[in-house]
């Protein structure tokens, strides 16, 4: 007799769940019963109190990452995770020896991200005849009503709402798109790591295979999910570590990501909205230049967020030591002004005359610098670094020195 299907209860089992009984039995790991993804038809989110778990109410998707080692060699199979509405569970397996882990890999694409990228941009003109639906907590909690407002100013390519997470799937229907949060996560079995997370707007349609019918309870299957734009955000400490929390929260994000903001969502929107009409696939690791603008910003101020002093840790949520300004802005030319989060979003928003602003944003793997046209939300520079570190005074001079800035 063939064995059960651990999620189902099935005779027969899936392709998938044979896959993992297999190298279970081969290598001797340990997974969960709840191991599967959304292949099947119902969800199952019996993950114990020891297990990571994101939001009981908004559980996320998975696909395979990558395969970190401890020191004790034992192998920690970890997944990429879309929090993109509540409906499946998360994947973390464990094993005490090495194992074939490009079975598991092989399953899913993997995907890269960048500052902003988009792709499969032969799904735009669908899109544009739909509406798009950028998910939050509640739309109509007092806290989202700038962030709504600033959506749908900012927002140009076609018709948009903003909907709860929980009405994700019920207005999944051809041409219609959505933008929702994610997280890719990967984790270590060493207890000196911590957990990494890319956190990001991402910007996503459908094959149309998918019909909503609450009778059947049939879910969304993300292999029918089309991924257009993605825009990379800087999260903090307690962001990056507890990434489910993120949708117990309002759309503020409670301060959690440092390129956030209504002003700042409402520019990346807009040049969000100008890439997808251009209609050209691009991916914001390639460096921009923009000679005229950066000409004009070399004549005027520079606005810069004060976070850029902070000594950002990888393993601490201590956010209290600083770089002295004079050591990020030694030998500079350019004239400046440090603003806070809070001004900085502000001034965006009510200024009627253009301005330049930075924004310093950094990933578990790398680090951004960009330079914001505030009227148009045009980047008009990006520094990419292949590497996660701080803020430094060589980023501003690189600007400095691309600008033409004696």
């Amino acid at each position: 007799m063939k064995p059960a299907c651990r999620q189902t209860g099935r005779s027969n089992q899936c392709h998938l769940c044979a896959i993992f009984q297999i190298i279970a039995n081969l290598k001797k790991i340990h997974y969960h019963p709840c191991a599967i993804t959304s292949h099947h038809q119902t969800t199952h989110h019996n993950l114990s109190s020891q297990d990571y778990h994101p939001v009981r109410d908004a559980i996320p998707v998975t696909r395979p990452y990558r395969v970190q080692k401890s020191r004790r060699d034992d192998i920690l199979i970890c997944f990429s995770v879309n929090f993109t509405f509540p409906t499946q569970p998360v994947i973390l397996m464990k094993s005490k020896r090495p194992i074939y882990s490009f079975l598991l890999c092989s399953l899913l694409p993997l995907l890269t991200f960048s500052q902003i990228t988009l792709t499969n941009t032969a799904e735009i003109t669908k899109i544009k005849q739909g509406t798009t639906y950028f998910a939050m907590k509640d739309p109509a909690s007092p806290a989202a009503a700038a962030y709504v407002a600033a959506i749908k100013k900012a927002w140009t390519l076609n018709k948009v709402e903003c909907i709860k997470y929980t009405d994700v799937e019920k207005n999944i229907a051809p041409n219609n798109s959505f933008v929702t949060l994610g997280a890719n996560m990967t984790t270590s079995n060493s207890t000196l790591a911590s957990t990494e997370t890319r956190m990001y707007l991402e910007l996503w349609t459908t094959n149309g295979k998918f019909t909503y019918d609450p009778k059947k309870r049939r879910h969304f299957n993300q292999a029918d999910k089309i991924v257009v734009g993605t825009i990379e955000l800087f999260a903090d400490f307690y962001a990056q570590n507890n990434p489910s929390a993120m949708y117990k929260m309002e759309y503020d994000a409670a301060g959690h990501f440092k390129n956030w903001g209504t002003g700042i969502l409402s520019n990346y929107l807009q040049q969000l909205c100008a890439l997808l009409e251009k209609g050209t696939e691009c991916s914001a690791k390639t460096e921009i230049a923009n000679t005229a603008e950066l000409q004009k910003m070399a004549s005027t101020t520079l606005f810069v967020p004060d976070y850029v002093l902070t000594k950002f840790s990888k393993n601490s949520d201590d956010e209290s030591k600083k770089h002295p300004e004079k050591e990020i802005f030694d030998d500079l030319t350019l004239s400046y002004k440090l603003l806070s989060l809070a001004e900085l979003n502000e001034k965006i928003t009510n200024s009627t005359a253009p301005f330049y602003y930075l924004l310093f944003v950094k990933t578990p793997t790398e680090k951004f610098v960009t330079v914001t046209q505030s009227q148009t939300g045009e980047i008009i520079y990006l520094g990419y670094t292949a590497s996660a570190s701080n803020f430094k005074n060589a980023d501003l001079k690189a600007l400095q020195k691309t600008a033409g800035k004696k």
